[in-house]
């Protein structure tokens, strides 16, 4: 099951704060994706494998001994990613206990809020030698210097009965004001589950745009893989886009490190001009051909040890039918309960609005659904909103 550690560097902190009255104060919670997998954590680790977000500790509860309840908000504008790692910070930046494990079950951020509850127990540490630095959670607000329920009503007696009875109905109408909140608050939850955008792209390759390696660290594009007087076809951004073939069109990187790296090979629009582009990953309004694939330390000055992986859709030009069917898949962070709910949209923007044509929902499941168009608009984005989905 994940588990959570003490970092060496938090043993250290640790023992140079014993007898000095400091002590190591955890003040952040940072979410990782574990690089793609789950892993067992280490004592020796620094960070988390792959760090997404971090944010400060929101309030903290004593549990009792060394054991502290944490709670922390990522919000919906989080970047959506698969959870499996957590790093618990101190004010210097250290990472001071991680939390992973071989079987987590990974939980999606973005759209809605992301809580986390999370209790940290140091168990082998002396008494306050870690704290979190944070709030008070309102279980400790509200019990203020009473650590017993009867030491509160004993303080009672100091008032006279009648301002007890007043104290009372007090309580009692503020108790009746919170739960009609509390029901009104569940309406709005069963009516709204969450709101986000998607965006559609209507994109593909309708003849060529093959690219191959030159004797130099550059690709050849070309309509049938080899140069000549070819001409290549591409739909994206609405049009119809023709690229003639060209030697040496775009350049390869090295790669120094010692590690593989993977670029891609994208058309895009720059400057006012369709071309061939590589980068980290594909932008949105780019239409992806290839994956390159470069070896650690391939410095070399030709293309030789370098792979090229095809993505291209290709679907050639036909004016009656088509088998390209522009989607966006929309994944919910926690599934539902069921597949009953209604989805409203809006479009925000796309190439050309007057042709994004019908939006449809489909394919509705507890974790999420897709959204689709009839038109012929390309780079769609569209805000959703989930509706009455009797969440509990």
């Amino acid at each position: 099951m994940p588990t959570t550690l003490l970092t060496d560097i938090a043993e250290t902190k640790i023992t140079a704060a014993a007898g000095t009255g400091s002590a190591v104060a955890i003040t952040h919670v940072a979410l990782g994706d574990g690089n793609g997998s789950n892993y067992a954590p280490g004592h020796a680790q620094t960070g988390l494998r792959r760090e997404m977000a971090r944010q400060p500790i929101a309030t903290r509860h004593i549990e009792g001994g060394n054991a502290w309840r944490v709670r922390a908000e990522f919000g919906p504008e989080t970047p959506a990613f698969a959870v499996r790692e957590m790093g618990f910070f101190d004010a210097d930046g250290d990472l001071i206990a991680v939390w992973a494990g071989n079987d987590v079950e990974p939980r999606q951020t973005g759209a809605i809020s992301y809580l986390i509850d999370h209790v940290l127990s140091f168990t082998r540490v002396a008494d306050g030698l870690v704290i979190v630095e944070a709030p008070d959670d309102e279980l400790a607000e509200a019990r203020g210097d009473f650590n017993r329920l009867g030491a509160r009503l004993d303080a009672m007696d100091q008032y006279s009965p009648a301002d007890q009875v007043a104290m009372a109905a007090g309580v009692q109408q503020a108790m009746n004001l919170g739960g009609v909140l509390l029901r009104e608050m569940d309406v709005m939850r069963r009516r709204v589950l969450a709101q986000g955008v998607a965006l559609i792209r209507l994109k593909h390759v309708i003849a060529g745009m093959q690219l191959t390696k030159s004797e130099v660290r550059t690709l050849h594009l070309s309509q049938t893989g080899t140069v000549g007087a070819g001409l290549s076809k591409a739909k994206l951004d609405g049009l119809i886009v023709a690229l003639p073939d060209d030697d040496y069109h775009v350049s390869v990187p090295t790669n120094e490190t010692g590690s593989p790296v993977q670029y891609f090979a994208y058309l895009v629009k720059s400057g006012g001009v369709y071309g061939v582009d590589i980068g980290a990953s594909v932008p949105d309004e780019a239409l992806a051909l290839y994956r390159i694939d470069i070896p650690a330390g391939d410095t070399a000055s030709n293309l030789n040890a370098v792979t090229l992986v095809d993505l291209r859709v290709i679907q050639a030009e036909n004016a009656w039918t088509s088998v390209i069917e522009p989607f966006a898949a929309v994944a919910f962070a926690d599934a539902l309960p069921s597949a009953d709910y209604m989805v409203s949209v809006e479009i925000e923007d796309a190439t050309n609005i007057a042709a994004v044509g019908d939006v449809v929902i489909y394919d509705k499941a507890n974790n999420g659904f897709k959204i689709g168009q009839t038109g012929s608009a390309d780079n769609v984005r569209i805000r959703w909103t989930a509706i009455n989905p009797n969440y509990q």
